[in-house]
């Protein structure tokens, strides 16, 4: 792209994933809807295919690609990109709530920061 990032993802049919904000007495609640979202419809194998193309870079991603049950995904990209030479960057906003295994969770997201720069 035009600012030099690229979107290392194959085109999805799905739909993009919706975050709900609700106002209740001025604290605020979330909402998530992220079920066969674009942002799950990838395989490591893809991704890991895109990263041959550009030169090196940076990988970055967030703590919500770490939610089970598809964590597995993203710490396996995260791993080989890492041996392939590029630099992690990683977002962690943790949602517990969203996480139908919190120990999971909490270990994908422990992995994910020791792979991160």
């Amino acid at each position: 792209m035009a600012d030099g990032v690229l979107p290392l993802s194959a085109d999805s049919a799905c739909p993009t994933a919706l975050a709900v904000v609700t106002l209740r007495e001025g604290q605020p609640s979330y909402s998530f809807y992220r079920e066969g979202v674009a942002d799950r419809d990838h395989t490591p194998q893809g991704v890991l295919a895109l990263l041959d193309t550009p030169p090196v870079g940076i990988l970055h991603t967030g703590s919500l690609a770490l939610v089970p049950p598809e964590h597995h995904k993203t710490l396996a990209v995260m791993r080989e990109a890492r041996e392939r030479g590029w630099r992690i960057s990683l977002d962690i906003n943790l949602r517990p709530a969203l996480a139908p295994d919190l120990a999971t969770y909490r270990d994908a997201v422990l992995e994910a920061m020791a792979l991160a720069d």
